[in-house]
């Protein structure tokens, strides 16, 4: 835990949980969960299985799990997460990837805590076809239900 008026920089790595009410500058934090009050800030990166920012995030967070953003929460960079939940009022200026878990753990497979890192430094995500046909499939089923009832409305009497 970073108490309110404490500062920390540097690298920090649990697995458990990581609780900010102060300032964290130049981080590298690997936690199961990242939980920022709303008088907490964090500056760099973080990779976590879940975060809770009511704060202040700025940098590169990359979540296997879940991403809540309370309203009071502020976050700018790069957010790279499994789901993203904002409440009103959440400020988001930021680079999102929203990618399924299983997308997750094979880019960072290989690397220690669910890192994003490799031998060659930070890698992007990259969705696999599955994952965008996935992504596809319910728009297609609607387009192809409502041309389908155009069809059988044209075949009805006037």
């Amino acid at each position: 835990m970073v108490g309110d008026n404490s500062s920390l920089e540097g690298s920090f790595d649990t697995n458990g949980s990581m609780f900010v009410d102060g300032l964290v500058r130049r981080a590298e934090l690997r936690a199961n969960l990242l939980s920022i009050s709303a008088s907490g800030r964090v500056e760099g990166e973080a990779f976590v299985q879940r975060a809770e920012i009511a704060g202040e995030f700025e940098g590169t967070l990359t979540c296997a799990g879940e991403v809540i953003m309370r309203s009071t929460g502020r976050v700018s960079g790069h957010i790279t997460c499994g789901q993203l939940v904002t409440h009103r009022g959440a400020g988001v200026d930021a680079h999102i990837n929203v990618t399924g878990v299983e997308e997750l753990r094979e880019a960072s497979s290989g690397s220690s805590h669910g890192s994003a890192r490799g031998a060659g430094g930070r890698r992007g995500f990259r969705p696999s076809l599955r994952w965008h046909v996935r992504q596809m499939a319910p728009i297609m089923f609607g387009v192809i239900i409502a041309l389908g009832s155009i069809g059988l409305l044209s075949l009805m009497p006037g």
